[in-house]
This record gives C-alpha cells, sequence and structure tokens, in this order.
C-alpha cells in the first residue's frame, strides 16, 4: 500500500463542471475531463493521446512535459481546463516536500480515493437517495442527525475553491469518514476504506471568472 501510496501523484486536465454536471465552487479533483469525442478526426487522436498519458489507475498524468503538451492542444481548440497538480499527502513532511518550487497556486486539500472520487462532495448528504423505502425509518433516525452535523460543521472549514486549507481539518474529516463508513456501511460502501487526502495545486488555466 505505502508503495502504491507514493505513485499517486500528477497532473490532471480540468474542466469546471463537476462529474454530475453541475458547475459549483469545488475545484478539487473530482471534475470533468476532456470527452470521447463524438466525430472521427483530429479530435480523436488528441482523446486517445490524453487518455493513455494516464497512470496505470486511469487518473493522473505522472508526465509533467506531457500534460502541458496536451493542455496546450485542447486549448487550441477552445476547451477552458484547470491544468493541476496533485500529490498524495500522509503526513505534514509530505506536504511540506510537496511545496512547488514554480508559481503553482495552493488550492486546498481534497479527501479522494484513487479513481479520483470525493468524499468531500458527499455533503450534504441526501439520505433518501440511497436508503431502500423500508430501511428509512429505521436507519435515518440515526444517520440524518450525524450527517447533518457533519455537513455544517466541515461546511463552515471549506475554502472559496471547497476544499480544506489546513490538513489538520482534511485529517479529521478523513477520520470521521472511516467511522461514518463503519457504522453505516450501506450508505457509504466499501470504497470508504480507500480513502486519502491529496494536495491540489494550480499550474495554469484557462477558466476564467471562477464561481
Amino acid at each position: 500500500m505505502k508503495e502504491e501510496s507514493n505513485k499517486f501523484s500528477g497532473y490532471l486536465l480540468l474542466g469546471r463542471e463537476g462529474i454530475d454536471g453541475k458547475a459549483t465552487k469545488y475545484r478539487g479533483i473530482y471534475r470533468v475531463e476532456p470527452a470521447y469525442p463524438e466525430a472521427e478526426g483530429e479530435g480523436l487522436d488528441l482523446w486517445k493521446r490524453f487518455a493513455l498519458a494516464h497512470d496505470e489507475f486511469k487518473c493522473l498524468i505522472p508526465e509533467k512535459g506531457t500534460a502541458f503538451k496536451l493542455f496546450g492542444e485542447y486549448s487550441n481548440r477552445g476547451l477552458k481546463l484547470d491544468l493541476v497538480r496533485v500529490i498524495r499527502i500522509n503526513n505534514i513532511e509530505s506536504y511540506l516536500a510537496s511545496q512547488p518550487p514554480t508559481d503553482d497556486v495552493f488550492l486546498g486539500f481534497d479527501v479522494v480515493s484513487k479513481n479520483c472520487y470525493s468524499a468531500i462532495l458527499d455533503y450534504p448528504f441526501d439520505c433518501d437517495e440511497y436508503f431502500l423505502p423500508e430501511d428509512k425509518n429505521k436507519d435515518s433516525r440515526y444517520t440524518r442527525p450525524l450527517l447533518t452535523l457533519a455537513d455544517l460543521y466541515y461546511s463552515q472549514l471549506l475554502n472559496q475553491f471547497g476544499l480544506f486549507n489546513n490538513l489538520e481539518d482534511a485529517e479529521i474529516f478523513l477520520k470521521v469518514e472511516l467511522s461514518l463508513g463503519q457504522i453505516f456501511p450501506k450508505l457509504f460502501g466499501s470504497d470508504i476504506h480507500e480513502l486519502f487526502i491529496v494536495a491540489v495545486f494550480l499550474v495554469t488555466s484557462t477558466i476564467e471568472d471562477w464561481v
């Protein structure tokens, strides 16, 4: 697991919208990437090179030069994107070591799985979406107060990009998510145990007027 965690470092090309297609203040790593083109041609060739540039987790582009080249090509085609750098944070020492020697802008800490899903986007949590009708009265009696409390608390700690400014806050959030996952496994699923913290840096962008 340690060897695997060290590999979770690289770059992403991300649009403004989240995976659900909605534009929010969230500027973490669970956002739309360049889509598979509907028509044949140069766009398809570019997308194939984009897809092949990713690591074995199909999430990050490990090579900076490759990421910059792809970003430039997509920008030339009019696509509005962020180029972000992502690095897994295991402790404060790894965070300090990750500080870029360039003008990269620190956006915040995200809490994610290796497929780039962000647990921050679990909130506000819609219990009705996850419970079966026959389970709602029994299970929601316990979960709703806890999830509402968590949402009220953590929403105050997120910065203008919908991420944590402080590593300690992200670490506490991760511990709470893991605990809730043990208490309510049907809500959070088995992937909850794969969560970890990443630092997100903005390298460059063609997105203007961020929400």
